[in-house]
């Protein structure tokens, strides 16, 4: 997928929001959704990895999307801070899709549409 596709599916829902991310800029996902999409579209990204939903409720960032690695979405439970990760403008799965159950966690509304 290249940058103006990319721009073309979600820039508009994106607006604004700061790029943060669990993947490196070295993994050619990172490099794609939290580097060169960002930096095309004039939209902010940041070089601290969020490894967590915690880290990125508790950052000071007004609106943002989160590039996060399938292992680190599966692992979200009840007890994640899901008032925090429903404000984000979007999550986008690096390098894979999500399991079935885990799919289910973020938006169970349309998870005939996944």
């Amino acid at each position: 997928m290249n940058i103006a596709a990319l721009e073309k599916l979600w820039g508009k829902q994106l607006g604004g929001a700061e790029a943060l991310a669990t993947v490196s800029h070295q993994h050619l996902y990172g490099l794609l959704f939290r580097l060169l999409w960002p930096l095309s579209a004039g939209r902010c990204f940041h070089s601290q990895i969020y490894l967590s939903p915690e880290m990125l409720v508790n950052s000071a960032h007004n609106a943002a999307y989160w590039v996060a690695s399938p292992a680190h979405l599966k692992r979200l439970d009840q007890d994640s801070p899901w008032e925090g990760i429903s404000n984000l403008k979007a999550i986008f799965s690096s390098g894979g899709p999500l399991q079935h159950n885990a799919r289910n966690q973020f938006c169970p509304a349309a998870n005939s549409r996944l």
